[in-house]
């Protein structure tokens, strides 16, 4: 094993005790917690990475261009690489909060069947898919509905690996505006608070941010007629002062974060991909191994 490969299997051990692997006594760790870790890891910054594309937000780093996936397959051909592999390496460039630079999970190569069998499934995804305004609040329910009924079926006692698979439950678009319609709406046509700014909104169980895209929605055309400011300075002020989110599932909290700074980034006329403020989301977490009902 070279220096470089034994460096990556002490990160890769350090991350599955943090996410709850269980060490036996010859030293062997669980490896349930990383695979699962991993699959997620890189399935989100190929799925972020179409989604990105198919909005004309995919950027080239050096350029600080836009390109198309057209493009970026002449550029991965060119680099001896991938389509999904480059496309998903600019995402993660775009995207520092959600896919943190020195995570080893992503330091790992997928067998070519299996990345190949990925790459197959995200190609088969028609492009409508990922224009659709509730598309990423999908993508969780999708990916844990699995889960979910083996948990159910199974009758075991809910721990931490099963909570965030059994209590996950996508609201729909009009449940999500008649909430927000009769409390937020409701309280603006009361005069309360006097500005829009002084809005402190919490969702303590924020799934994939469904709740706090809509009230993006409704802050920033508020926030610039009270305060006549730009679009983009209505958006990068609603993400930095006014919206914050927790979810005991971290996977989720990467989809909530991108669904933000996605809907910051398409909102009309607020000039597209750029830099934004950091994004006030957290995994609040249960500890692993726990055991809750």
């Amino acid at each position: 094993m070279s220096p470089e490969d034994r460096r990556l299997r002490n990160h890769l051990r350090a991350r599955a005790r943090q996410l709850g692997a269980r060490q036996d006594k010859y030293g062997s760790l669980e490896i349930y917690h990383i695979i699962q870790e991993c699959a997620y890891e890189h399935w989100h910054r190929m799925l972020f990475a179409r989604f990105l594309a198919e909005n004309g937000l995919l950027i080239e780093p050096e350029s600080g261009v836009a390109i198309s996936l057209d493009e970026c397959k002449e550029l991965a051909e060119g680099e001896g690489l991938d389509l999904w592999t480059l496309a998903s390496r600019f995402a993660q460039k775009m995207l520092p909060q959600i896919f943190r630079p020195d995570d080893p999970v992503l330091r790992i190569t997928f067998a070519h069947e299996h990345q190949l069998k990925l790459e197959n499934e995200l190609g088969g995804l028609e492009t409508d898919i990922f224009t659709a305004g509730d598309a990423l609040g999908w993508v969780y329910q999708f990916w844990q509905a699995k889960r979910k009924k083996e948990v159910n079926d199974s009758g075991i006692k809910i721990g931490a690996d099963e909570l965030p698979a059994v209590t996950q439950l996508f609201t729909e678009p009009y449940m999500v505006e008649f909430l927000i319609h009769n409390t937020l709406g409701a309280w603006h046509f009361e005069g309360w608070p006097k500005k829009a700014s002084e809005l402190k909104i919490l969702d303590p169980c924020c799934g994939s941010g469904h709740f706090l895209v809509a009230i993006l929605y409704h802050l920033v055309p508020i926030l610039m007629i009270e305060e006549g400011i730009s679009a983009q300075e209505a958006c990068e002020k609603v993400l930095e002062e006014n919206l914050f989110g927790l979810e005991i599932d971290e996977r989720c909290t990467q989809i909530a974060a991108f669904a933000l700074a996605f809907a910051a980034w398409t909102y009309p006329g607020a000039d597209g991909y750029r830099k934004l403020p950091k994004l006030q989301i957290a995994c609040s977490g249960i500890a692993p191994n726990t055991r809750l009902i």
